[in-house]
Parts: C-alpha cells; structure tokens; sequence
C-alpha cells in the first residue's frame, strides 16, 4: 500500500468519538463539508442523523447546517482554515478533527477560533496518542 500523505480518511473509531460529541437531542441535521471516502457520514447515518455533504467542492456549494462534524483536509494548511472559517459562519456548534497546532500557532487564528467558541475536547485530547498513531 502507498501512504497517500494528501488523502487522511477518518478511521471509524475516530468517528464515533466525534459523533459522541454531538448534542444528538439539538441536532437532528449535521454538515459534513469534506466527506473523503464517507467514514463520518455512515457513522452519523447510523446514528440517525440527516446527513448534508457536498458531491463537488464545498466551496462551490451554499450547505449550511446549525451543526458541522468534520475532519478537513489540510494539503495545504489554510485549506483546512478557510473550511472550518466558512463552517463557523453557518453553524452554532461544530466538531472538528484538526491538527493541535490549530489553538497554538497563530494569536490571530487562536483569537477568531476562541471568540467563536471552539475548544478542544478533554475526552479526545487525552487520547492524543491514539490519534496520531490512527493516521499514521
């Protein structure tokens, strides 16, 4: 198998981790902007949830939700932000799978992220290491 460095499909166990993560009782629709290879939206399916995604780039599209899970891609960087940029002005809650370099590397992005209202989550941060062991 050729390791695909662009292409990061989200394992399954990740993704019921980030679906856990949504008030399910608030949010019967989720926005997945970047499906990839579908991992996070069968798992939302399972978990009865309506699912939107784009069928061509996201950024083409008008989808909006209240609610966003994501893992978007980062190949290069501020692809990545510009998604998750768009997705804070259409949602009220969003759980995304990003790099932890994402509240520490820029006070302008810290500020934007932290003033929206993102945190990291201390279930999935304590799992760190599974993590990076999970894409690599």
């Amino acid at each position: 198998m050729i390791f695909d460095i662009k292409n990061f499909q989200t394992p399954e166990w990740v993704c019921h981790l980030m679906v856990n993560q949504i008030p399910a009782k608030e949010y019967s629709h989720v926005l997945e902007p970047t499906p990839g290879k579908g991992n996070l939206i069968e798992i939302l399916r399972q978990r009865g949830f309506e699912v939107l995604y784009p069928e061509r780039d996201f950024f083409e599209t008008d989808l909006q939700s209240d609610c966003v899970v994501m893992n978007p891609p980062f190949m290069p960087m501020q692809k990545g932000y510009d998604i998750l940029y768009k997705c804070m002005d259409c949602a009220d809650y969003i759980v995304a799978l990003m790099p932890w370099l994402t509240l520490i590397n820029s006070e302008k992005r810290t500020k934007k992220i932290k003033e929206w209202g993102l945190t990291s989550s201390p279930e999935l941060f304590s799992r760190e290491q599974e993590f990076r062991l999970a894409f690599w």
